[in-house]
């Protein structure tokens, strides 16, 4: 029901939500809870697949791949998904906020479309590493038969 300077105007906008103190205290904690978790995780997996020389295949890469590309969203995304819950939606005016937005949005659909690819490549891998152990199928084990094809597209 609108309100009598509602009603004269025809204004029917509202004022943004926000959330009580206590939730923005909570999910600030969970969030930095997260964040930590998945700076250290992935970059104990890089460190591990880097330091051991036995575990350099070509499925490593694509475990290598997918690190880096949930370190990007930890590192860009998560922060200022954060940060819209704490500060109540405000963001950057101007054109530098605009292409920050967009460049936040950017990264997120590169790291998510290299984490399909990655998953995706294990997939095969491993599928046809059961299915077809003793056939002579090029798996992803041949770096240079697959690499090429399959690995640049996502570094692009």
């Amino acid at each position: 029901m609108l309100t009598s300077s509602q009603a004269d105007n025809g204004s029917t906008a509202q004022p943004p939500f926000s959330y009580p103190s206590s939730i923005k205290l909570t999910f600030a904690i969970l969030y930095a809870a997260i964040i930590s978790m998945a700076l250290v995780g992935n970059i104990l997996v890089i460190y591990i697949l880097y330091k051991r020389p036995e575990t350099r295949r070509l499925t490593s890469f694509m475990y290598v791949n997918l690190a880096v590309a949930d370190l990007l969203v930890t590192a860009v995304v998560m922060p200022q998904s954060m940060e819209l819950i704490i500060l109540d939606n405000l963001w950057i005016d101007g054109t530098f906020g605009e292409l920050l937005a967009k460049l936040i949005m950017f990264v997120f659909f590169v790291a998510v479309t290299a984490s399909v690819f990655s998953l995706t490549a294990v997939a095969f891998d491993f599928f046809f590493g059961i299915v077809l152990p003793m056939q002579k199928f090029p798996r992803f084990r041949n770096k240079r038969s697959w690499f090429p094809q399959f690995g640049s597209p996502q570094c692009v």
